[in-house]
């Protein structure tokens, strides 16, 4: 019976990580999980282009560096708010080993490799997760 409860943990805990993407992943690695992109801007001063993409009850904007995500937003589409699971999946989906330290005051997050912060914050009346890389 402990053998079965372990295996359904880590089948559990392999499949929330991939339902989001993290830092660091390439553009090809993100349109797997989400699909296309709905729209795509030019590359800023900096060589950052922002993609725009709908999956599930989430609109999310991803940053690319030299193809690779530099910061995320998941923006909740139905306007609830983020279940405890939903942010602690995309804090472990973005944790690259790392652990996650939380503000006490506030829903704040630095990667305990400070190469990385999240946050919470209502966009245009919707919640929204942010992550990105320092």
């Amino acid at each position: 019976m402990k053998n079965v409860l372990f295996l359904i943990v880590i089948l559990a805990a392999t499949v929330t990580a991939q339902l989001f993407a993290s830092l660091g992943n390439g553009e090809k690695e993100i349109a797997a999980l989400y699909g296309d992109p709905i729209s795509s801007g030019d590359a800023d001063k900096n060589g950052v282009v922002t993609k725009k993409y709908q999956h599930g009850d989430y609109a999310i904007l991803v940053q690319f560096l030299s193809h690779h995500s530099l910061a995320e937003s998941h923006t909740r589409t139905d306007l609830h708010e983020f279940s405890q699971e939903e942010l602690s999946n995309l804090l472990r989906a973005n944790s690259q080993g790392f652990e996650w330290k939380k503000n006490p005051r506030y829903q704040d997050w630095e990667r305990s490799d400070h190469h990385a912060r999240a946050w919470c914050e209502t966009v245009a009346g919707r919640p929204t997760f942010l992550v990105h890389a320092k």
